[in-house]
């Protein structure tokens, strides 16, 4: 009855277990009770794992979990059980971390990191959607968890639950979760209208983390006075010196741009230039290929090189890059670098309507 079942977990739940132990014929029962969402049964079941006992498994990690679903309904002793097992401060890394930890430039600086982080394409949507939803119930404060659960739904294109991850764990005040609100408005996604002044918001919020995924469009829009941002190339200048002290390849580039140009009150400095696209392009930047090729081949900052300079283009070239397309269709028209004058391969190089 439910008056027996009440008092059986409030009897289990406030006595001391070595008093009063728990029988292990009633574990399925207090299991199923626990599944059910009761705090009582919850915290019982986890002090059964913490300790390993009436048959139950030794299991730190299904303590956790269960002592924070109580704490999360409301147990303000499941939240001290919470406390005594979790050590303090951000979690530790979890397997969440693993399959579904964002790329390093749509983090912010003061985020964890395991390394560079997971591209779209290496997401596993059951394993995201497992690990995640478990990190969530064992560290319901740990606002990453969220922001990495959205890459499942993201990945699997359901919109409604990407949005909904997405924002609750920006508003909570992650830096890749505001990137990927202001990227989704900007580019309306997701179910999402277009919305510049959202997608700013966002931005800017994400930027001020440290964001370089943010920082260099915020960069692009003040330098071309777009989207509602006012033209400020100084603000441009600033925005792109900080994703590139973060060793981010498009920061890299985008700063490179400003030196060659003399933009945003910078001295035009070839040198610098060069110095620029060769770290981006360790950082495998493909715009920085033919960046550093057309140095080479202008003798700016660089003595001139054409071998070397159609080598990084043809670099560019098996990566798609237009630009680097475009100048090896230049050195192959004036045979340099090595090529024979070949004016039928430039013209196939060459964009349609040259």
């Amino acid at each position: 009855s439910p008056n027996a079942k009440r008092a059986l977990v409030t009897l289990y739940a406030t006595a001391d277990r070595t008093a009063v132990p728990v029988e292990a014929r009633r574990v399925p029962l207090l299991r199923s009770w626990a599944e059910g969402s009761d705090t009582d049964a919850q915290r019982v079941m986890a002090g059964l794992y913490e300790i390993g006992a009436s048959g139950v498994r030794q299991d730190r990690a299904e303590a956790i979990r269960l002592y924070a679903l109580a704490a999360a309904a409301g147990s303000a002793r499941a939240k001290q059980d919470l406390n005594r097992l979790r050590p303090p401060g951000p979690a530790p890394v979890q397997e969440c971390d693993r399959v579904a930890e964002p790329p390093r430039s749509v983090m912010g600086i003061k985020d964890p990191s395991l390394a560079q982080g997971l591209p779209d394409a290496r997401i596993d949507v059951p394993a995201v959607r497992a690990a995640c939803t478990r990190a969530m119930q064992e560290w319901p404060d740990e606002v990453r968890f969220i922001a990495y659960a959205a890459r499942a739904p993201e990945m699997a294109g359901e919109n409604e639950e990407t949005v909904r991850l997405y924002r609750l764990a920006a508003g909570l005040g992650n830096a890749y979760a505001q990137f990927s609100m202001g990227a989704m408005y900007l580019q309306a996604q997701f179910g999402l209208p277009q919305d510049d002044k959202e997608a700013l918001r966002y931005l800017r919020l994400a930027a001020a983390q440290g964001v370089p995924a943010a920082q260099v469009p915020l960069a692009n829009m003040h330098l071309a006075g777009s989207n509602g941002v006012p033209k400020d190339p100084a603000e441009a200048v600033r925005l792109c010196r900080l994703a590139a002290e973060a060793r981010d390849a498009d920061g890299l580039v985008c700063l490179a741009g400003l030196y060659d140009r003399g933009e945003g009150g910078l001295q035009k400095d070839d040198r610098e230039v060069v110095r620029l696209y060769r770290l981006a392009v360790i950082q495998n930047s493909v715009p920085a290929l033919a960046g550093l090729g057309s140095m080479h081949a202008e003798g700016r900052g660089v003595a001139r090189d054409d071998v070397e300079a159609v080598r990084l283009f043809r670099l560019a070239v098996a990566r798609d890059d237009p630009t680097g397309q475009l100048w090896l269709a230049y050195m192959t028209e004036n045979g340099r670098g090595g090529l024979a004058r070949n004016n039928a391969e430039a013209l196939r190089l060459y964009p349609a309507g040259r």
